[in-house]
């Protein structure tokens, strides 16, 4: 039995929840209903494996600190970070970069590979990494709520935290996130070593041209075999991406309006990402010399296409 989400329309709403979003309400009260896993519309629903123990990361052995250690930030893009300075980077900037909460307390080399990322111009460790409660993921489907807009009234009418001005967030049909910050440091550390990122990123620049096509990464290559347990998703049901992203929209702005919805509420279900990937994207670096890694998230394997997957 895969667990779909839905969105409650404005005739159920009780009086407490004034203030928030619909999309806020819903996920909050956990609403849901239940479909069979083979149902057309539940793609890839994820068996319920919450008493599962997951593997601590704590507990990796010793040649995963070791690549850690040996993590060159320049190698792609980004700025040399010392320990020290990671460590002083987390501690200043944690205030108005959240994010970075989640590593004040983690090993030397997980805080210096999260400090250098985040000095970049890329936003995997803001949209995609552990602080994103499955919550935000959540609402990131299901009420175009940016994690990365720190402006609650601006987060919750849908406003991209990272472009500039006050441009609508786009999210597909999917959101996606590596939950566990010592796991997706290791993704990181090792994923910029496979020969495929390492080709996109020493790629020369040529001012027009567009960045490297995505790479993909088996989840298993970078985490190892049980790396698909730290990571976590969520897809719009539907069969037809277009549709089910149109519908969520019209939903939004009716039920936002206080009018009554044409459209049925926006459902999710969550992903399992065994035998999935990590996506690596790029983009031009900060310095305008080669390029970096601008995100990398888990990706299911028929989720190949730009009209799901969002970056």
């Amino acid at each position: 039995m895969g667990e779909l989400r839905q969105l409650r329309p404005p005739s159920e709403f009780r009086p407490g929840d004034q203030g928030s979003t619909a999309a806020e309400r819903s996920v909050s009260d956990h609403s849901v209903v239940r479909a069979h896993a083979d149902a057309p519309d539940a793609p890839g629903p994820a068996p319920d494996r919450s008493s599962d123990p997951v593997p601590s990361p704590q507990a990796e052995p010793d040649h995963v600190r070791e690549e850690l250690s040996r993590f060159d930030p320049r190698r792609c893009g980004l700025p040399e970070v010392s320990k020290g300075d990671a460590a002083r980077y987390v501690e200043a900037n944690r205030g108005d970069r959240p994010w970075l909460n989640v590593v004040r307390h983690a090993p030397e080399d997980v805080r210096r590979v999260f400090a250098a990322i985040d000095q970049g111009g890329g936003h995997a460790q803001i949209r995609h990494e552990g602080w994103l409660s499955p919550e935000k993921s959540q609402l990131r489907v299901l009420g175009l709520q940016d994690p990365a807009q720190l402006d609650p009234a601006k987060r919750s009418d849908g406003i991209d935290g990272l472009l500039p001005g006050d441009k609508p967030h786009y999210c597909a049909t999917e959101s996606s996130a590596i939950r566990d910050p010592t796991a997706f440091a290791a993704g990181f550390a090792r994923g910029v070593e496979h020969p495929d990122v390492r080709s996109a990123i020493e790629t020369p620049r040529v001012p027009g041209q567009q960045p490297p096509r995505p790479v993909v990464v088996p989840i298993a290559d970078l985490l190892g075999p049980d790396g698909h347990r730290y990571c976590e998703g969520y897809r719009l049901v539907g069969d037809d991406a277009d549709i089910a992203r149109r519908d969520r929209r019209t939903w939004l702005r009716e039920t936002g309006a206080g009018e009554l919805p044409s459209v049925p509420p926006p459902l999710i279900v969550p992903l399992d990402f065994r035998g999935g990937d990590i996506e690596f994207r790029f983009k031009v670096n900060k310095a305008g010399s080669g390029y970096e890694i601008a995100t990398m998230f888990p990706a299911l394997r028929d989720s190949r296409r730009d009209d799901q997957v969002t970056e």
